[in-house]
């Protein structure tokens, strides 16, 4: 009879229906490893989206500091020695801020301005009124802005400039451009 007994309680053990320890243990693993993955590539998702964002910032405001400075250039009368004594065109070295003298007689100063700590502004400011103008918001950081001249035979004076945005570690872009003061006459 306990022999009877013994057969009953393996059959009854091997009759039990769930999983093993090592069964359990294998699973918790490979969804771990579904969990790390999923993650990691919601992550990735998540930075690409934010560099492509931050990289149309600054190509936006990029572009919109091109179109005010070319306006400025272009219907300047003529260029004025800069805060350091520097004219356009009889140094061969790159300004940091140009200075003309507008159609109405007042004069814009073109340069960049520290905003904040570690973060610099390109901004205009007109003499006359004493309003400056910021072209870039706060959170797109402005470097490098310079201007360099060029009077060709005819006397026509072209100015070139370029400046660097960047928003921290995302995104960073050089801008140039060249323009003609035409009203320089």
């Amino acid at each position: 009879m306990q022999k009877n007994t013994r057969l009953t309680i393996k059959n009854k053990k091997r009759n039990q229906s769930g999983f093993t320890l090592i069964e359990l243990l294998v699973a918790t693993a490979i969804g771990a490893m579904i969990m790390v993955t999923v993650s990691s590539m919601f992550f990735i998702i998540t930075l690409n989206s934010a560099k492509i964002g931050a990289r149309k910032e600054v190509k936006n405001v990029g572009e919109n500091i091109k179109q005010h400075l070319d306006y400025i250039i272009k219907n300047s009368l003529d260029l004025l020695p800069n805060d350091q004594g520097q004219v356009c065109g009889e140094t061969t070295t790159s300004l940091s801020t140009l200075k003309l003298r507008n159609i109405d007689n007042s004069i814009t100063d073109i340069g960049l301005i520290h905003e904040t700590e570690g973060n610099f502004i390109v901004a205009t400011n007109s003499a006359n009124g004493g309003e400056t103008i910021r072209l870039n918001p706060k959170e797109v950081n402005a470097e490098n802005l310079g201007f360099s001249c060029i009077e060709n035979p005819a006397g026509e004076t072209y100015i070139n400039y370029q400046f660097n945005l960047k928003i921290g570690n995302l995104a960073n872009q050089h801008f140039s451009g060249f323009v003609l003061l035409r009203n320089n006459y």
